[in-house]
């Protein structure tokens, strides 16, 4: 048998959630199994089942049961505020409408009632179930058409309370309210409750205005759509009609800008945005596509999240997120509540696409930066992660509670991020398995889990899914409808998995993947029919650059700058990641009285050797699952230890690739999920420096000294450096002939003036204006700079001078490792020398100090023949040059 390849049409919503309803109610050319009774214009390409209808088994329902037993089933222990959340006392007015006074309850309890119900649902547990329909039915027994969306108390044709809402930040309980009304829809699609429906049939069908009228924010768009495929509520249409007319005006600029889509060119520079408010305007324009049929709307949203991804995307799997998007950075933070809503959003976006690659990325994000965001017991957690986190209350971070946000705490202020952490673990297990257009079933994501769902001719059929995924590579899956029944079945195979291996009842199937990474099976299923889906995992290092901007931060909240990077970008710190199919790995630094406490004797400076083997090494797993260090998958990678130290106050990768003067050594990594303190973004070992003898290209980068054309008008005639006599007497010629001699090869050479750098070298774009010079892989470096250079008399002046030679240093030393020589001055300056001096000991280059040379009157070309011009006659002459080209021949090949 083989896999016959098709690709899924139609989109729509991942918070489309669907009841089973009786036969003969599909959409024309739908499911007739999940088919609402109402349907937009665009088909969908995969509908999430119903809340319970997948439970979780194995390691994922032991993860469940913490949640439960730690912050899900008991938030309103943690703060008197979740026991406020849209209470039916708790009733703001006029300013305490803003969240810091008073309202931040409705935001708090629209998090967590959303999980919290679906958890109850997907474990089938009664009472997290009654505990989420007696919160969510204090709101909906009161709804009235009178009322604004779900702030029921409130008055929607009095002036007063509808102007105290838009001046509560534009309208910020408004979008609150979207997140209750995802919560009830989440209920209502696995409860079928009547009261939860009439209660969102009321806050969105009683004002055609209920949505256009929101300027902001976009919260509201899934629940109404929702409820309409529900009612098929006219006044509801209506609404979202006007919400998605295109000539609607008068939204402001960051929603606005997301109805269309970025350019995704290197280069292409755009201002950030807050990261929740990024996922909450520009994810719901799907919808806009759904009602529509417009398809921009959906370009529009897959090209912020894929820009979203190429700028801040971290290797934990959600976005730079500390509270702005910014570039990736070792060192940078990630917010609870964005990775909670970044698994939201790439859920959503699978179903309205029906692209593997977004299941890919709920996954990455999901098994690496969800459980590190909270303790193994669920009851303590992070405002903040970061990929390298080395002792507990740094790094820093530019909002939010700072850097005690990197600390593991019962509760931060503000809760958002302790509501939102409810939200990843039931999304992403009521989302494992989706329903197809032809009746099938599809497996999106994996885990260990149970799927009860109808199939074919409305069947039911059982699905136990028994494995350890991604703890190993191996699903294996039991089908039993309760007769046999004609359906596909569509797996989806993830893009980092080249070889995948299927087999039905013990008999191998030839695995081939549609565009959007699924593999279908059509077959008559019969009960006790197996699947074997073998996914192999690959160790894969991935290297970039760190370009993060680092402390100290103002706090300010505005719009920066973003750009999007280009694959031979220069700028930045060099690291690299490991990682094992969707799992990040980490030098674990092991946690001892608790998850704040690290081990002061662990060894975690090292540099790791990206072209190193790298091997696996498993054991059983846990009775019980609770993200251990002692974990059943590690790898064993190559690095060698570095004198690096980050400052506390400001930590950075080393600005270079570190040098093999320390022997390598085996270092064991375990799955990131599974560390509190930890190395996951390393610095990177280099190449072996290029010897002497081997030296074939040299670039020489400098000022007048290296290269002036002729100016008549000063009396400089010459095309070669100033002011030797003639160009086989500059330092230039003679380093090269020096080198030939000693190679026994003449060398290639690029010599460029870099005086403009000199002048303006704290705004001056490195990588832009020298990429030619960068291009053109060196076996020599040779930096004689710093004569023109303003005088440096301010600490910050030559912290920028120093941080401008880094970067040339580390865009001549990208791509392998060039010896490097710097030179100090001609004309001796110590604080220009200093900065020389301290950057190349970053980069384990050669120093030349000319300072020598410079004092000696005879070296100067004054000394040697009469100019018109001082300035020339100050320069170097022949004498001046050859003491320099032998101090850098020397240095040369001193490096052994």
């Amino acid at each position: 048998m083989t896999i016959r390849v098709r690709r899924l049409v139609g989109v729509f919503a991942a918070c489309l959630f669907v009841l089973p309803v009786a036969a003969g109610a599909a959409e024309p050319g739908g499911n007739s199994n999940y088919a609402r009774p109402h349907a937009t214009k665009v088909l969908p390409a995969l509908l999430p089942l119903p809340p319970g209808t997948i439970q979780p088994a194995g390691w994922l329902l032991d993860w469940c049961q913490a949640a439960r037993d730690g912050y899900t089933g008991h938030m309103d222990e943690v703060d008197d505020e979740f026991k406020r959340a849209w209470a039916a006392d708790h009733r703001m007015t006029g300013e305490r409408l803003m969240w810091y006074k008073g309202a931040w309850p409705y935001e708090g309890g629209g998090y967590w009632f959303d999980g919290l119900g679906r958890l109850g649902l997907a474990m089938h547990d009664e009472g997290l179930i009654q505990q989420a329909r007696r919160r969510l039915g204090a709101v909906a027994e009161r709804t009235r058409p009178e009322g604004i969306l779900f702030l029921w108390w409130l008055d929607r044709s009095s002036p007063a309370d509808r102007q105290a809402v838009a001046n509560a930040l534009e309208g910020w309980s408004l979008w609150a309210s979207g997140l209750l009304g995802r919560a009830m829809t989440g209920f209502y699609a696995g409860t079928g409750d009547a009261v939860i429906l009439k209660a969102l049939r009321t806050a969105y069908g009683s004002d055609r205005d209920c949505l256009c009228s929101i300027r902001s924010n976009l919260s509201n768009i899934w629940p109404a759509l929702d409820t309409w495929t529900w009612t098929g509520d006219k006044t509801i249409a209506d609404a979202l009609d006007a919400a998605f007319d295109k000539s609607r005006s008068g939204l402001k600029p960051n929603l606005s800008r997301y109805r269309t889509a970025p350019s995704l060119a290197p280069g292409t520079t755009v201002e950030n945005q807050h990261v929740v408010e990024f996922i909450e305007c520009t994810t719901p324009w799907t919808a806009a596509y759904l009602w529509t049929g417009d398809k921009s709307y959906l370009d529009a949203a897959l090209g912020w999240h894929d820009l979203l991804e190429r700028v801040a995307m971290q290797p934990h799997g959600v976005p730079v997120s500390d509270e702005w998007y910014g570039p990736t950075g070792a060192f940078r933070g990630s917010e609870t509540c964005d990775m909670a809503g970044y698994v939201w959003s790439q859920l959503t976006l699978l179903s309205a696409t029906g692209e593997g690659r977004m299941a890919d990325r709920a996954e990455r994000a999901f098994f690496n930066a969800a459980p590190a965001s909270v303790s193994r017991d669920f009851k303590t957690h992070v405002y903040f992660q970061s990929p390298n986190r080395l002792a507990d209350g740094w790094p820093d971070f530019p909002h939010g509670p700072r850097a005690s946000g990197g600390s593991y705490r019962l509760k931060h202020s503000p809760l958002c991020c302790t509501a939102a952490l409810n939200r990843p673990l039931p999304w992403y297990v009521t989302h494992m398995w989706m329903a197809t257009p032809d009746n099938g079933l599809a497996a999106v994501c994996y885990g260990p889990c149970t799927v009860t769902a109808l199939a074919g001719d409305r069947v039911k059929v059982e699905i136990a899914c028994k494995t350890d995924y991604p703890f190993n590579e191996t699903i294996e899956m039991t089908v039993n409808p309760e007769k046999g029944a004609d359906f596909p079945l569509l797996l989806h195979i993830p893009a980092w998995c080249a070889k995948p291996e299927l087999s039905v009842n013990g008999t191998a199937l030839t695995v081939s993947k549609d565009a959007k990474d699924f593999a279908r099976v059509s077959r008559t299923w019969k009960p006790g029919d197996t699947i074997r889906l073998r996914l192999p995992m690959t160790p894969t290092v991935t290297t970039g650059r760190d370009v993060a901007q680092g402390p100290p931060f103002t706090g300010e909240h505005k719009p920066h700058a973003v750009t999007v990077p280009s694959p031979s970008d220069t700028r930045g710190a060099p690291y690299a990641c490991v990682s094992y199919g969707p799992l990040l790995f980490a030098l674990a630094i092991a946690d001892t009285k608790d998850p704040n406490t690290p081990d002061p004797a662990a060894r975690w400076r090292f540099a790791l050797d990206p072209q190193g083997a790298i091997t696996v090494h498993r054991k059983a797993m846990p009775a019980r699952w609770n993200w251990p260090l002692d974990a059943p998958l590690t790898l064993q990678a190559s690095a060698a230890p570095i004198d690096w130290n980050p400052s506390p106050a400001s930590p950075y990768l080393p600005a270079v690739a570190a040098g093999r003067d320390k022997p390598a050594e085996k270092i064991t990594l375990i799955p990131y999920g599974c560390t509190k303190f930890r190395l996951s973004m390393f610095p990177v070992l280099a190449d072996a420096e290029v010897k002497p003898a081997a030296v074939r290209r040299i670039l020489f980068l400098g000022n007048s000294i290296t290269l002036h054309g002729p100016k008549p008008d000063i009396g400089w005639t010459g095309n070669w450096g100033m002011a030797a006599s003639s160009a086989d007497k500059d330092y230039v010629h003679l380093v090269t002939q020096a080198l030939a001699q000693h190679t026994k090869a003449q060398p290639q050479i690029l010599v460029r003036n870099i005086a403009q750098f000199e002048r303006n070298y704290a705004t001056y774009d490195v990588a832009a204006q020298m990429k030619e010079m960068f291009d053109f892989d060196a076996d020599l470096v040779v930096l004689a700079i710093g004569e023109n250079v303003p005088a440096l008399t301010t600490d910050a002046a030559k912290a920028a001078f120093k941080a401008g030679v880094v970067r040339i240093l580390q865009g001549v030393l990208a791509r392998r490792r060039p010896l490097v020589v710097v030179r100090s001055c001609f004309w001796p300056d110590a604080a220009k020398d200093a900065a020389l001096r301290q950057a190349c000991q970053e980069v384990d280059g050669a120093f030349v100090d000319a300072g020598a040379i410079g004092r000696d009157p005879s070296s100067f070309a004054r000394a040697e023949r009469e100019f018109k011009h001082a300035g020339v006659a100050a320069h170097p002459g022949d004498k001046g040059m050859k003491a320099l080209a032998d101090a850098i021949v020397r240095a040369v090949l001193d490096r052994k």
